[in-house]
């Protein structure tokens, strides 16, 4: 999924989605690059949705320059599961560029970021960012502008699931993940 230069959506809902074996990046939102202001999506929510296998980023989002007329994009990532993503030299699993209002919560990062981060964040200290109750197993580092990005919990649990063959990463019943909501919910 892609956003261009020069669009610009209201609203965009991502749920319920795979995506895997994929070479380049799965959900990009990254083509705005003058530094301006501009922005390809105003409000964005990514739920319930699961990353296997991607060589390029999962999710790139991408807000540059400080023009005060715009306020978004409003950002909300919950409940996703990214298995053996981005692991190159200097990656990320989540590069997060100049949100106004980003959640992060109840993700699974299993094998990802290894060679990079995890989540890359570029944000300013006025802006209102949360990222909390995420589990980070063998995966690489968060990196963030302040330190008041991370304001919940993070765990290093070994992610149990259902069927991960069949893709189907909702944590097995009575897991560690599946007790801290972390991780897909049942649909």
């Amino acid at each position: 999924m892609k956003g261009t230069k020069a669009t610009f959506a209201e609203s965009v809902t991502i749920r319920n989605c795979l995506f895997r074996d994929l070479s380049g990046d799965a959900i990009n939102y990254a083509a705005e690059k003058d530094d301006i202001g501009r922005y390809n999506a105003d409000d964005m929510l990514i739920e319930n949705c699961s990353f296997y296998r991607l060589l390029g980023l999962p999710i790139n989002i991408y807000r540059g320059g400080s023009d005060e007329s715009t306020a978004g994009p409003y950002i909300t990532i919950r409940h996703c599961t990214f298995v053996d993503c981005c692991n190159k030299e200097r990656g990320s699993v989540m590069r997060l560029i100049g949100p106004q209002v980003l959640t992060v919560e109840n993700c699974n990062f299993d094998n990802s970021g290894r060679g990079g981060a995890t989540i890359r964040l570029d944000e300013a200290t006025w802006e209102k960012v949360r990222i909390a109750n995420c589990n980070l197993w063998n995966s690489g580092r968060m990196m963030t502008t302040t330190s008041q990005a991370i304001q919940g919990k993070m765990y290093n649990f070994r992610p149990a699931y259902i069927n991960a063959e069949a893709y189907d990463y909702t944590p097995v019943e009575g897991s560690e993940l599946e007790k801290l909501s972390i991780g897909l919910k049942k649909k």
